[in-house]
């Protein structure tokens, strides 16, 4: 007797054999899932703390915050303010542990970057696009202004680099 073992190609539902018959197996119980932008993460908490730290730190310098996660053309915008000039600025928020030696377009990445130029087409009005990074852990926090970070490569030393 030659036996001749099937691959698992080969393998259809009508090979398998049990002793178990269907109606003694539990039928799965099915939960409906969270929606996930309803659960606050970690991660999601300290983006909105980084926020209002933002807020908090651009009207002490005399900037006039418009919107908050202003929605415009399928991209949204952190900050939309007024500088101490009065010019219209989107302000990107980023909280970060530490930065290390990444520049501020590596920190942003470049699906980012190229949003933030599709924000300029959205809203012509803006004279430029900030990136204001909340660095450090919550309670020791700093904050660093880089001034039209989509219109150029922004290195950190003397572009915009403003402490509060």
């Amino acid at each position: 007797f030659f036996f001749k073992q099937k691959t698992a190609y080969e393998i259809v539902d009508c090979d398998w054999s049990s002793d178990v018959c269907s109606s003694d197996l539990r039928k799965p119980e099915i939960r409906p899932r969270a929606d996930p932008l309803a659960v606050e993460t970690a991660q999601r908490r300290r983006g909105r703390n980084a926020e209002r730290l933002a807020c908090d730190s651009l009207r002490s310098a005399g900037w006039s915050i418009l919107e908050r996660n202003l929605a415009r053309g399928g991209l949204e915008i952190d900050l939309l303010a007024r500088d101490e000039r009065g010019s219209l600025v989107a302000v990107e928020v980023r909280a970060r542990l530490s930065i290390g030696d990444a520049t501020p377009h590596a920190l942003l990445g470049a699906r980012k970057l190229a949003a933030l130029s599709r924000q300029r087409e959205a809203v012509p009005e803006l004279s430029r696009i900030d990136l204001l990074l909340v660095i450090g852990r919550p309670g020791r926090e700093r904050l660093r202004l880089v001034r039209s970070i989509a219109e150029q490569e922004a290195p950190w030393e003397g572009q915009g680099d403003r402490r509060w």
